[in-house]
């Protein structure tokens, strides 16, 4: 995923448009957090401090750290983990009203005549 080291104040601090949407999400160092794609649907999350894993319903797991963003919308996702020593700090931002990942996949599918 992308590291975006000077984020936007915009994406993390700033007065968004009332279309748009932010929530944070602070995970306590050993913490864990249960989750899924459709809660993500449509945002982009940058990890603002600290160090995530990312844990897959297959069994991997990728770990991310301040700086990075992410589109977690459209992964397979079961936790989300606070693997460092310091509070993990996310903040995530997206269109409100945005469809959830599974049933904006499903009219991609139908639209491109795959499914």
């Amino acid at each position: 995923m992308a590291r975006a080291r000077e984020a936007s104040p915009a994406l993390l601090r700033g007065h968004l448009p009332p279309c748009f949407e932010r929530w944070r999400l602070a995970l306590a160092p050993g913490a864990a957090r249960a989750t899924e794609a459709a809660e993500w649907a449509g945002a982009l999350v940058l990890i603002e401090h600290g160090t995530i894993d990312v844990d897959c319903q297959g069994g991997g797991f990728r770990r991310f750290v301040a700086g990075d963003l992410l589109a977690l919308g459209w992964l397979p996702l079961k936790t989300i983990r606070n693997s460092g020593t310091q509070v993990a700090r996310l903040v995530a931002v997206r269109r409100r009203g945005e469809l959830s990942t599974r049933r904006r996949f499903a009219r991609v599918r139908r639209v491109s005549g795959l499914g």
